[in-house]
């Protein structure tokens, strides 16, 4: 049954006691609601759902809901988990064939995830957000943090992938995604910052002696009382004067008094 509205200086006026579509007003869809019944198949929805222990080993998850669901003790190993929502579910203690050996993680949402002691020894984090997560103990060995978004990381892991390191609570690696990251006094010498992506970076004080810095993203990078001389930096990047200059650089307020830039690229 259809009811039509009048839609006067904005307001609605009437009631819609059927699903219609009226002209010119916008209707938001309903809510999504979790269904903990439901068996594991892509886009399930599982918010808050309890599958603490839960037989997930090679279930496909993709794009699934898994806000705030306790997932203690469940068994992924090697389940297809890209681009679910995991904010702050409870992934405690997956340990050993327990775990979330060769889970396929890319491009899943894991912000403020509880990840103490879980076992991601050869995950697929590629493109996924760790921000706020808890990774205390955490297994990172052969675990792929391609393009991984961190920061305001919880606890230290047990072991991370050769070549990355956990500074400021920033997952720190090549390929690593480190736009807008505040790493002002981070000490990253010896770093490996191959193609990581700093656009925006804040990285005012910080050591570089040693770091690895071919094909990294540089623009707009704010910098100034840099430490140490870094082993490489991107083509057409100087270190003067304390401070990274370069195309795009943000040397808003720089003190560079005698500093030599003839070579120096500083193209907008």
């Amino acid at each position: 049954m259809k009811r039509f509205v009048r839609v006067t200086a904005g307001l609605l006026i009437g009631t819609i006691l059927a699903a219609t579509t009226v002209t010119g007003i916008s209707t938001s869809p309903a809510l999504a609601v979790a269904n903990c019944s439901a068996p594991a198949a892509p886009s399930v929805q599982w918010m808050g759902c309890d599958k603490t222990n839960a037989n997930l080993q090679g279930a496909d998850l993709t794009n699934a809901d898994l806000t705030n669901a306790i997932l203690t003790g469940a068994n992924l190993q090697g389940a297809i988990l890209t681009g679910a929502d995991l904010t702050n579910a409870d992934l405690t203690y997956l340990t050993g064939a327990d775990g979330l050996i060769f889970a396929d993680l890319r491009f899943a949402d894991l912000t403020g995830a509880n990840l103490t002691n879980a076992d991601l020894t050869g995950a697929l984090l590629e493109f996924a957000t760790l921000t706020g997560a808890n990774l205390a103990g955490a297994v990172l060995t052969f675990a792929n943090l391609s393009g991984v978004v961190s920061g305001s990381i919880v606890g230290v892991p047990a072991s991370l992938p050769e070549g990355w390191q956990l500074t400021n609570g920033y997952l720190v690696g090549p390929y690593a995604e480190l736009s807008n990251a505040n790493l002002t006094g981070a000490d990253l010498a010896n770093a490996d910052l191959t193609f990581a992506n700093l656009t925006g970076a804040i990285l005012t004080g910080a050591n570089l002696a040693g770091a690895v810095l071919t094909f990294a993203n540089l623009s707009a990078v704010v910098s100034g009382s840099i430490v140490g001389v870094p082993a490489s930096l991107p083509e057409g990047w100087q270190l003067t004067n304390g401070y990274l200059v370069g195309p795009n650089a943000n040397l808003t307020g720089a003190d560079l008094p005698g500093a030599d830039l003839i070579n120096a690229n500083l193209a907008s």
